[in-house]
């Protein structure tokens, strides 16, 4: 029996993800703690060590050298640990839920209806392929068609209900100065880059080139010529650029001090009078309310600035990438090939796709029904003893 002192915890948290990347750092704190093992030990298994390096030269390798060679990262993962091995067990117990509430003749509206056809839906792409673009085709056939920047509040809103990541995030949520009130919350959004630094700093380039091909090749999915859907894809990175210039650098963003700023409703519409703010609100359905946080007040104003500024070409453009994008996961092979060549390829160096069972795990996750979703693993994880 032997006592090792404070670090043994760190080796512990560390085998949570083996990656070839370099380690995200984790805001952990482990105190003064001792931990007491023994060979036996069925807590920390000194068997993922390898004790053929020196801790000084490499600790992560000493520590987790011989399980990072026996559990190589998966070629549809960016990183592979013992929380990812969790997630596979949980996954194969929902994809069970999932099959067998399909395969029940369900009330509709109920649990099993839902969360049943939902994934049906999405794992059938015998019928994905056939229809290809076609269930998108009328939401791009009502953005060609805005005649006027009126219309433009009308577009967002109706992106907004369905999850449509445009312009700007509207929200309500619990008041960061007095947690018994919910509030209402407004901010900079609409970026199809992880945040504005991919769109000014040099180190970026490879990213920021893939960028404009991934938004060439979805326009020339609808249709267009490779010349056109060039252009257009131009059109919209200049767009999110313009967007990106006037947004706080995720450092600004977490600060809680810099993006609580209470406005009153008239005050804060008056920062984008250009845009509808009224009619969208009655779109999305938020009720009435006198104030609301606004995360970034130079970013409303921007949003303004472009409403006045830009031809409505650029708009309809920017409109339309925002639901392609959004949708591009959910139709035919060659939609979700494009999009996985440049989020998860480019951007999180994956090689392969993963199990359409796991991607409709995921999309039903994020989605409003995820959290019937996580009762029915609940009801069949737990009993109430």
């Amino acid at each position: 029996m032997r006592t090792i002192h404070t670090i043994v915890p760190a080796v512990v948290l560390v085998l949570a993800a083996c990656t070839p990347k370099p380690p995200i750092d984790a805001d952990m704190n482990h105190g003064g703690s001792t931990t007491t093992v023994s060979d036996n030990s069925t807590t920390i298994s000194l068997a993922y060590m390898d004790k053929g390096v020196k801790p000084q030269d490499d600790f992560f390798m000493f520590a987790n050298g011989t399980w990072c060679k026996e559990n190589p990262v998966p070629a549809s993962e960016s990183r592979w640990g013992s929380f990812n091995e969790l997630e596979q067990r949980n996954k194969a117990v929902l994809t069970d839920i999932l099959k067998a509430a399909g395969s029940n003749a369900s009330t509709k509206g109920s649990q099993d209806q839902l969360l049943g056809d939902y994934f049906k839906s999405y794992i059938d792409m015998e019928k994905r392929n056939k229809l290809s673009a076609t269930p998108l085709k009328m939401r791009l056939e009502a953005i060609k068609n805005i005649k006027s920047r009126e219309d433009i509040a009308k577009i967002v809103a109706e992106q907004h209900k369905v999850g449509i990541n445009s312009l700007f995030g509207f929200g309500v949520g619990q008041d960061l100065k007095d947690v018994n009130k919910n509030i209402s919350y407004i901010g900079q959004g609409g970026l199809g880059l992880p945040n504005r630094d991919y769109y000014f700093q040099e180190n970026k380039q490879r990213e920021r080139d893939a960028y404009l091909i991934y938004i060439r090749d979805l326009f020339k999915l609808t249709g267009d010529l490779e010349d056109v859907a060039a252009k257009k894809a131009d059109r919209v990175f200049q767009f999110e650029k313009r967007l990106a210039d006037s947004m706080m650098a995720p450092a600004q963003l977490r600060v809680p001090e810099k993006t609580y700023n209470k406005y009153g409703f008239k005050a804060a519409k008056s920062l984008f009078k250009s845009f509808d703010f009224e009619t969208y609100l009655s779109l999305v359905g938020s009720q009435s309310f006198d104030t609301v946080i606004v995360s970034q007040p130079a970013y409303l104003k921007q949003v303004n600035e472009l409403i006045g500024e830009l031809p409505m070409e650029d708009w309809i453009n920017y409109l339309m990438f925002k639901s392609m994008n959004h949708y591009a996961g959910m139709l035919d092979d060659m939609w979700v090939n494009t999009k996985f060549r440049f989020y998860q390829g480019v951007l999180s160096g994956k090689s392969e796709l993963k199990p359409i069972t796991e991607r409709a795990i995921d999309e039903i996750t994020g989605s409003p029904i995820g959290e019937l979703l996580g009762k029915a693993f609940v009801q069949v994880s737990y009993s109430e003893n």
